[in-house]
């Protein structure tokens, strides 16, 4: 026959470690000089003991070893969770888009404000046609006085590294067509549009960037000269009367001053004057 531990010497104890019977029954069950007695009188661990053999104690401290249990699980798991919550609140919150510059207009001036106004409406209701054309590098718009129209040219400029030698060995061209474009608005509305496109040249690094485009047949009349930062346009129309007439614009770049005219086959000619918006 096989003799067998007493049934008592098996059952879970629970006993206070600040308890005398606490501290009887652990000088029982245990060795004076056992891990386990220093365990139960250390005051790092004051609490509930929980005896399950004679090599384990609550908390799974096992004789030599460290404490490795379901309680320190869970204070770890508390840690972290403060840690991840505490990086949560600190974190820099996403900044809102910027919004785009909106763009304004002072329709002060008394001979211009019948075409002010109209071009301040249509920016008011962020009219696509004209914030399209106000989106290259720089636009002019050009108040007609004394009328309710007015022009925007706009030039597509080179980039940076969108220049090529030129093929006669002088200076550098744009390695693209680039294009220029007139629209005009009368009545608050699309009255006509023109444009062309062409190559931009820069005969030396000093120089300003010249472009050219010869009125064509395909370009039907319309063509564009931008040099040292003149602008001018010209093209030919056909009259109510069955007649033609000759149309110039040129705007100075650097400060928006325009002059347009209106030659017609009869001698006669009209001419407007003013200074147009800049937009960059």
């Amino acid at each position: 026959m096989v003799a067998r531990r007493p049934v008592s010497q098996t059952t879970p104890v629970y006993c206070r470690i600040d308890s005398e019977n606490c501290k009887s029954l652990v000088a029982e069950r245990q060795p004076a000089q056992s891990p386990l007695s220093s365990f139960a009188t250390s005051p790092v661990n004051q609490g509930t003991l929980r005896r399950r053999s004679p090599d384990f104690v609550k908390c799974g401290v096992r004789r030599g070893t460290t404490m490795n249990c379901s309680r320190c699980s869970s204070l770890l798991l508390l840690v972290l969770l403060t840690v991840a919550q505490a990086q949560q609140k600190t974190a820099a919150k996403p900044q809102p888009p910027t919004k785009p510059k909106t763009l304004t207009v002072n329709c002060s001036e008394a001979q211009t404000t019948k075409a002010c106004s109209s071009f301040k409406q249509l920016l008011e209701a962020h009219d696509k046609g004209v914030l399209d054309s106000l989106s290259s590098p720089t636009s002019y718009v050009c108040f007609r006085p004394n009328a309710d129209a007015f022009l925007i040219i706009h030039a597509d400029e080179p980039a940076k590294y969108g220049w090529k030698e030129s093929d006669d060995g002088v200076g550098q061209t744009s390695r693209y067509k680039l294009a220029v474009s007139l629209a005009e608005y009368r009545d608050g509305v699309s009255y006509g549009y023109k444009t062309s496109r062409g190559y931009w040249r820069q005969f030396t690094p000093d120089e300003e960037p010249m472009f050219s485009f010869d009125p064509t047949e395909g370009s039907k009349g319309f063509g564009v000269s931008i040099v040292y930062s003149e602008i001018q346009v010209i093209y030919v129309f056909m009259n109510k009367d069955g007649g033609k007439s000759f149309y110039s614009l040129i705007i100075r770049g650097s400060t928006g001053r325009f002059i347009e005219t209106f030659d017609a086959d009869d001698n006669s000619s009209t001419t407007n004057s003013g200074t147009c918006l800049i937009y960059r």
